[in-house]
């Protein structure tokens, strides 16, 4: 009778932790790239959201917590994030919980001052290095060359990574088949109000959406 007993109880013992491994093997794991800034977004009112990147998805707000981190302005982080679904979750609130697995900070430049980038993406399309598109920050100002004309203007850098360039002025070439790419630039600058740079890339936002990628 002991013995039987005991047998039934290995049995439950492994059953369960055949179903602990397999629920942990299935555990819903994502991603999260985290830039260094929030900003405004409109939930039940409106508040402060993280712009995060999910894997090689665009930049998207997140409007959730996630247990177990703390956002600080400034710092940027790679996060990898479990995700399980909330029963029964409240009208006003997620049906996602998000609970931290992991947490790795990424470098953030606080200035662009003194900088200098080679523009590679505006909008998501690449741009062809033969274009040499280019950016300059120095002494409040920025300054570069947008593929026909060279332009130049008032750049400011606020607190929380905020970025406002312009007016921006320039010359007024016209160079055929290269003033498309030209206007992208140019309207990526005078939208943008976020940076994200580090030692060797930069990054100019407007909110979530990101506009314009460069390299040194």
């Amino acid at each position: 009778m002991l013995k039987n007993g005991l047998l039934i109880l290995a049995i439950s013992l492994f059953s369960f932790s055949c179903k602990s491994s397999k629920e942990a093997l299935e555990e819903n794991i994502i991603n999260l790239k985290v830039a260094p800034f929030q900003v405004a977004c409109m939930g039940v009112s409106e508040r402060e959201c993280m712009v995060v990147q999910k894997d090689t998805a665009d930049f998207s707000l997140f409007y959730s917590g996630i247990e177990g981190f703390d956002f600080q302005e400034g710092k940027a982080y790679q996060l990898t994030v479990a995700v399980e679904q909330v029963p029964n979750p409240p009208a006003d609130g997620s049906s996602l919980r998000y609970i931290l697995r992991s947490s790795k900070e990424i470098a953030v430049a606080k200035t662009l001052e003194g900088s200098a980038w080679q523009v590679t993406k505006i909008a998501g399309e690449q741009m062809p290095s033969a274009a040499a598109l280019t950016l300059e920050f120095k002494e409040g100002k920025v300054s570069g060359f947008s593929g026909c004309n060279r332009f130049f203007g008032q750049a400011e850098i606020m607190d929380g990574l905020q970025l406002k360039m312009g007016p921006l002025a320039g010359t007024r070439k016209f160079c055929e088949g290269q003033m498309k790419q030209e206007q992208m630039m140019m309207d990526a600058l005078n939208k943008a109000d976020h940076f994200w740079a580090t030692g060797d890339s930069l990054m100019l936002f407007e909110g979530n959406q990101l506009l314009l990628e460069a390299v040194k």
